[in-house]
């Protein structure tokens, strides 16, 4: 709650609950839970608007995508230390 960026709370939230429920794919990491707009906005304290534009902001940059079934596949490396305002 700390970060003032909603997209970085949400990747932030979606790899801790990749740590713990996530299985390592060769194209990522699959959270294989089908978490809605309005429960990670609950999750990261946010509107679901918000949400809704943060998730579209990291789909477009590659970082998170949709599965068909709802799952989350996240791309990349989890964020780690502290993170750039950029």
């Amino acid at each position: 709650m700390h970060q003032p960026r909603v997209e970085v709370r949400v990747l932030l939230m979606l790899w801790h609950l990749a740590d713990r429920f996530g299985t390592v794919r060769h194209d990522g990491v699959l959270l294989p839970v089908p978490l809605t707009h309005t429960l990670i906005a609950e999750l990261v304290a946010a509107r679901r608007p918000t949400v809704s534009a943060a998730l579209a902001a990291l789909e477009r940059s590659g970082d998170v995508s949709r599965e068909p079934d709802g799952a989350w596949l996240l791309r990349g490396r989890p964020p780690l230390g502290p993170l750039s305002e950029a």
